[in-house]
């Protein structure tokens, strides 16, 4: 209140500015009321530590806020601010620079410290006080910091399961079977992630990991999203058996070494890696969706064991003929654009497919297309024959 009436008297001065009073006078009395008001914020608030922000917050009653979804925060030593009354929302706290404690990803949500240990959440909509419950009430706020010691894995747990609005128990943990991780600059795998044992479906992709130490504790995993990392192998997965969907597309692959006994995999995403050959995977016989598309890949033989193969992608690589292809009986989708084919005689045996691509195959004729499209009326065949 203090500072609305310093800015009211400021506001008054330039009225009677405008009234013919001393303009510098004017300049003078706002450069000094402008001066006390930084002397009282600098008063009121106090820098933010780790230590002095964890514990449960209740919104001030008599606060024109009161009664709406922000009427309560709990901030966890690990990071991570609750809003039981706003669905479960979670967010990552962080102090900035000037002593604020801010939520990642959410710029709307920013606090002050009062020398009393109270919070004030401010921002251009206006001002919020928030009172620090009783000591008991906030500690336990850190219960679920020394279950769940990473803010990213439990934030992730909280917002695939909107019902977790307490502190997370164990039972709570046996209950989690997906997770998403997506885009968090991971480098290794958080070891809050092996708590989680009956975990099913786990996606970290677009993160930047180099290896999977950690990740062969969760053995019950039948759904695994590596998209979009910096990973050179795949040791670790040699001891997850149930695997039936896996993406390590984008990666730095060279081999595929660690799965060789992942035999109940039914799609398999290689993608964009550096493989040369896929020596290892002729085990993987009941796969039926496969990319291998951008690698360097110079024959397709290795793969005519994969009778059940439905959907296959081998697009931008350096295959100068389909041999083993034809044993495909399955195949619906094939993707072979981007290479260097020169006979493609043996696809005319597939007389299951549906949609063939063959473009950007600069040695392909016309005539070779008019030839394929006879023996198989029902594909839709697009390519770029040469003239």
């Amino acid at each position: 209140m203090e500072t609305n009436i310093k800015r009211l008297l400021i506001l008054i001065v330039l009225v009677l500015a405008g009234c013919g009073e001393n303009e510098q006078a004017v300049i003078n009395t706002k450069q000094s009321f402008q001066s006390s008001e930084e002397d009282v914020i600098a008063q009121e608030y106090v820098a933010a530590t780790p230590e002095s922000i964890v514990g449960t917050f209740l919104i001030d009653e008599n606060s024109e806020w009161a009664g709406t979804t922000w009427s309560k925060f709990v901030l966890q030593k690990n990071g991570l601010i609750r809003t039981p009354d706003l669905g479960g929302a979670v967010f990552i706290w962080y102090i900035d620079s000037a002593g604020h404690v801010c939520a990642k990803d959410y710029p709307y949500l920013r606090f002050s410290v009062t020398p009393k240990g109270d919070l004030r959440m401010f921002g251009n909509w206006g001002e919020a006080e928030y009172r620090r419950v009783s000591e008991t009430k906030s500690t336990s706020a850190d219960d679920t910091a020394n279950l769940i010691s990473n803010p990213i894995i439990e934030k992730a747990i909280r917002e695939g399961n909107k019902k977790f609005e307490h502190e997370l128990t164990e039972d709570d943990l046996r209950q989690v079977n997906k997770l998403t991780i997506d885009n968090n600059k991971l480098t290794s795998i958080p070891q809050d992630l092996e708590k989680l044992t009956l975990l099913e479906e786990l996606r970290i992709d677009h993160n930047q990991l180099t290896d999977l130490k950690g990740l062969d504790k969760l053995t019950q995993l039948k759904k695994l999203g590596l998209n979009d990392n910096q990973l050179t192998d795949m040791k670790e997965l040699e001891k997850l058996t149930e695997l039936e969907r896996l993406n390590v597309s984008n990666n730095r692959l060279t081999d595929v070494k660690g799965l060789e006994k992942r035999t109940k995999l039914t799609y398999l995403n290689i993608g964009n890696n550096n493989l040369t050959d896929v020596k290892g995977i002729e085990t993987l016989t009941q796969l039926t969706t496969l990319s291998l598309s951008d690698n360097k890949l110079t024959s397709a033989k290795s793969l005519e064991r994969h009778t059940k193969l439905t959907i296959l992608f081998l697009n931008n690589n350096e295959l100068t003929a389909v041999k083993g292809l034809d044993k495909l009986a399955q195949l619906e989708m094939l993707h072979l654009g981007g290479n260097q084919l020169t006979d493609i005689q043996d696809l005319q045996i597939l007389t299951g497919l549906k949609k063939l691509n063959l473009k950007d195959n600069p040695e392909i004729t016309q005539e070779q297309i008019t030839e394929l499209q006879k023996a198989l009326p029902n594909c839709k065949i697009d390519s770029s024959p040469k003239n």
